[in-house]
């Protein structure tokens, strides 16, 4: 079977003939008439049996008798409808992969306890665990934050500092445990986030001050997430301490 989209104009349209593995066989242009629609089907039908798919429009009862009177099927679609459908089947395969995730990771320790911190989630607690690894290797949390990306670098000259954009470091972890710091900041309601969220509220105290808040809650998560790991410990919000302390933040 051989699969052929027509991309229908009023004088001429473009076409895109594909085999059974979805690989591209041919592209072309024709016009936009009886005739020449059906001698291209029929030219492209002779290797092997042809479907046709067309958009729904002015020109669909055109093209439909052009293609079906030279013996081929032709489907009509929706196109807002089949991106629809496109998009639910990826979220489909999307809950899938994670609740397959959460079974693969549901006896890792480890993981259970970073799920302690607000905002985080299996996925954010499994991201954190596998760029991590042995935590040991990390002298502090401040360098952990630092192979993250979520330092802020340091420019000086002569006597004075100025601190400038983070650091770069490990994107995939980094834009996670941002996304983790967006949901902190935002939509969790869980008693044990306030102390969190305070943290985040000192530092956005402008529109133009949401990123840099939201990246200074992320830093802070995974500070907190480095005191979990090592210590074997779970998050407690009656230990969390100011932002910028190497003391330990949860027990």
């Amino acid at each position: 079977m051989q699969y052929l989209g027509i991309d229908v104009h009023s004088q001429a349209s473009v076409w895109c003939l594909l085999d059974e593995a979805g690989e591209v066989r041919a592209r072309g242009k024709v016009e936009t008439s009886v005739p020449a629609l059906g001698e291209l089907v029929v030219e492209l039908s002779k290797e092997d049996a042809l479907r046709v798919g067309q958009e729904v429009g002015t020109m669909a009862y055109l093209v439909h008798d052009a293609v079906a009177g030279a013996g081929s099927e032709i489907l009509s679609f929706n196109a807002h409808q089949l991106r629809m459908i496109a998009s639910s089947r990826k979220k489909t395969e999307l809950r899938q992969a994670e609740a397959e995730l959460r079974e693969r990771v549901r006896g890792i320790e480890a993981i259970g306890r970073l799920q302690t911190l607000p905002g985080v989630g299996p996925l954010t607690a499994t991201t954190i665990y596998a760029w991590v690894g042995d935590v040991r290797r990390f002298p502090n949390a401040k360098a952990l934050a630092a192979y993250a990306g979520l330092v802020p670098s340091v420019r000086q000259s002569g006597d004075a500092q100025r601190l400038g954009s983070i650091t770069t470091g490990s994107k995939a972890l980094r834009s996670t445990l941002v996304q983790a710091a967006n949901v902190l900041l935002h939509r969790c309601r869980r008693t044990e986030a306030r102390p969190l969220q305070a943290i985040g509220a000192r530092v956005h105290t402008s529109r133009g001050r949401r990123k840099i808040a939201t990246v200074a809650l992320a830093r802070h998560l995974l500070r907190i997430a480095y005191y979990v790991l090592r210590d074997g410990s779970v998050y407690d919000p009656k230990r969390l301490r100011l932002e910028g302390s190497d003391a330990p933040h949860a027990a």
